[in-house]
């Protein structure tokens, strides 16, 4: 696993549910919480602004789910996040992580998505130092860096994780929407080379309301300049993230560092100096796409469909179905009752009898 000298931790401009983050402890502080419905919590994966990333077993299907939790979350939230879930369950595809349910259990909400194994995607495309070294392996042998155990990186694995994401970025700028939180640890790379966008917390329809767009969230250090300007988030906003990911698998480095003001600061103001500038060796085509990608007007920057043309990948890819092994439920998965469990329970036994024979049908003319 390749770490990070400094801690880049998300931001978020509003703070929200301070009175109900008192009354309740983190799930894995409760002790007794073990259960979430038909879900057996069995070990954390991961804390971020938003919430606490379980592995889990549905006990119904017998399939690992990965169950997230949803940190104070204010009664309009919950609203707003259950039309978000909604739409966000429409964007299908396989460079994106699966949604499957949003419930509720004691006033705790979660959600239910499919559990991606893989690694991140700085770790699949560069190197560690000592493994790999072959001079046939590949790989672009670094000159300076400041990733911990960077040894360079490996063409190949760089440009097929690029291709997949890119390919995720285009479904989800195509039904309308900006991730806004694009980053290495938001994107894992299967052992097959499945590369997987995660954590759709931070989504915003691109055409949504002004107040949520004075939000400002993010990494700072991979967050587009413009997403300080809150009358320009667009998709090539993403398309930014994409591009400080690629110069740091290219060199090891960030396109600018410091303090979270100092680099939002520093990415209004300047253009950082090539990858190439780091190490000649980088090819050539990488180099111009990251350049491009970085520039400070969003209008400028290639979109994920014009990426993809770059990379030389086909026409990108329509919604599909769900992957398989996924927990499939026609009630929780297709329909749009979200935090309805007692409705969808009549529902479900209703259905049953229909099923069995012993159901009614009743008839009415209007």
């Amino acid at each position: 696993m390749i770490e990070r000298n400094d801690n880049s931790q998300p931001i978020v401009g509003t703070v929200v549910g301070e009175k109900a983050a008192k009354k309740r402890m983190p799930l894995e502080q409760e002790g007794a919480l073990q259960e979430v419905g038909r879900f057996q919590l069995r070990r954390t994966l991961g804390r971020g602004a938003m919430g606490i990333v379980h592995e889990a077993l549905d006990q119904e299907s017998k399939v690992l789910v990965a169950l997230k939790t949803l940190k104070n979350l204010a009664a309009e939230e919950i609203y707003q996040f259950k039309q978000e879930f909604r739409s966000l369950q429409d964007v299908v595809h396989p460079n994106l992580c699966s949604l499957y349910e949003l419930m509720e259990q004691d006033g705790e909400w979660f959600i239910v998505m499919e559990l991606v194994s893989g690694v991140d995607f700085l770790t699949y495309s560069t190197l560690t130092k000592g493994r790999n070294s072959a001079p046939d392996a590949g790989l672009c042998k670094p000159s300076r860096g400041t990733l911990v155990g960077w040894g360079g990186f490996h063409e190949k694995r760089l440009r097929t994780a690029l291709q997949g994401v890119v390919q995720g970025l285009e479904a989800i700028h195509r039904a309308g929407k900006v991730h806004r939180d694009i980053k290495p640890s938001n994107v894992i790379v299967t052992q097959p080379g499945r590369a997987v966008i995660l954590d759709f917390g931070f989504v915003l329809e691109r055409e949504d309301t002004p107040e949520r767009r004075l939000e400002i969230v993010g990494t700072p250090e991979y967050m587009a300049p413009d997403l300080l300007e809150t009358a320009r988030i667009g998709p090539t906003a993403d398309c930014y993230s994409l591009g400080v990911m690629l110069y740091e698998a290219l060199t090891g480095v960030l396109p600018f560092t410091g303090t979270p003001m100092d680099i939002l600061m520093d990415k209004q103001l300047r253009t950082p100096e090539p990858p190439r500038a780091h190490n000649p060796d980088i090819p050539s085509d990488l180099d111009a796409l990251c350049m491009e990608l970085l520039r400070k007007d969003p209008t400028t920057r290639p979109d994920a469909r014009a990426i993809l043309h770059r990379l030389q990948v086909d026409e990108p890819q329509g919604p599909g179905p769900r992957l398989s092994g996924a927990p499939f439920d026609p009630l929780t998965q297709v329909s749009c009752f979200v935090g309805r469990e007692h409705e969808l329970g009549e529902l479900q036994r209703a259905f049953e009898k229909t099923l069995s024979g012993s159901g009614a049908l009743d008839i009415f003319k209007a």
